[in-house]
């Protein structure tokens, strides 16, 4: 495999890991509007 390939798969996979997914983003939006006990049970289910 070519150094430019590897490259390009290794920073494409470090993009996808920083961005947040919905779900995050869910329980985030959800801690900021409706406190911990949303939170909690958020991440629970």
């Amino acid at each position: 495999m070519a150094v430019e390939v590897w490259l390009t798969y290794v920073i494409a996979c470090i993009i996808l890991l920083i961005i947040p997914g919905p779900t995050v983003l869910m329980v985030s939006s959800y801690g900021i509007s409706q406190g911990l006990r949303a939170v909690i049970a958020s991440a629970s289910g």
